[in-house]
């Protein structure tokens, strides 16, 4: 058995961008009752600034528009996986910030 599995998908397209929240399930579920903890590489849409977790990087009005899909599928994992009974150690690793310096949110 191992002792971490890490998911850092890649190849984003069009027609892949949407697995990310089934892989982040499938992997989840693969992992429960086992001592192995999952890692995940997300996205903005996972990155909430606000104590509330209502608002993510992704809202902010600096956030590049082509990016928006990737960032709501990455959102639509944590979302699932945080809704789910699925009990695993969990680590989310957002790169986001490495990105974006500042972030300025549309009230």
């Amino acid at each position: 058995m191992y002792h971490v599995v890490a998911d850092a998908v890649g190849g984003c397209t069009p027609e892949t961008i949407p697995n990310f929240t089934d892989i982040m399930i499938h992997l989840a579920s693969v992992l429960e009752d086992t001592n192995t903890r999952l890692i995940f590489v997300g996205g903005a849409g996972s990155l909430f600034i606000n104590k509330e977790r209502t608002i993510t990087v992704d809202m902010g009005p600096d956030f590049p528009e082509s990016w928006n899909s990737l960032s709501n599928a990455h959102g639509a994992g944590l979302k699932a996986l945080r809704e789910s009974e699925i009990l695993i150690g969990l680590i989310f690793i957002l790169l986001v910030t490495l990105l974006f310096k500042k972030v300025y949110v549309k009230n």
